[in-house]
């Protein structure tokens, strides 16, 4: 009988715990697609009776017309969207070398200093300038390795 049961305790495997491969660690959230309470919100005012939202958009404009700073502001934002950047026209070198990547900076540090760009503008020139720098700077360690290489070469005579 005691071998009987140890046989059946190996038979059943362990419960595993923890995160299951292929399974969400959240399985309770919501599901993909739900709309925000927001959003279900003004569908319904929407869809429900066309007539609301015209008076709503009527109360509105009149504010506005009536020098309703915050009407003007609201009807502003959904006719003119503030654009989230300005287009920045900055003359980049070409960046073949680590010595034009160098300039490229020093151009934009300088252009921050001068006060042409502001720091977040500057930030992602830099991140520009750095996404192009990395094969210049691995062409250049190659390039350096190769005539480190050619020079030993030369010293053995071969």
């Amino acid at each position: 009988m005691n071998d009987q049961a140890i046989e059946k305790s190996t038979d059943i495997q362990p419960r595993r715990r923890g995160f299951q491969p292929g399974r969400s660690g959240n399985p309770s959230g919501k599901p993909r697609g739900t709309k925000s309470k927001s959003t279900q919100l003004i569908e319904r005012l929407v869809t429900g009776n066309p007539a609301d939202v015209k008076q709503i958009i009527d109360v509105v404009v009149r504010a506005a017309k009536a020098g309703e700073p915050w009407a003007a502001q609201e009807i502003l934002k959904r006719i003119w969207p503030v654009p989230r950047s300005r287009l920045v026209k900055f003359p980049f070198p070409e960046l073949a070398t680590i010595e034009d990547v160098r300039r490229a900076m020093d151009a934009v540090t300088s252009a921050v200093s001068n006060g042409i760009l502001t720091i977040e503008e500057a930030a992602g020139l830099a991140d520009i300038i750095s996404k192009h720098a990395a094969p210049v700077l691995e062409a250049s360690e190659v390039t350096q390795r190769l005539e480190i290489l050619e020079a030993e070469r030369k010293e053995r005579g071969l």
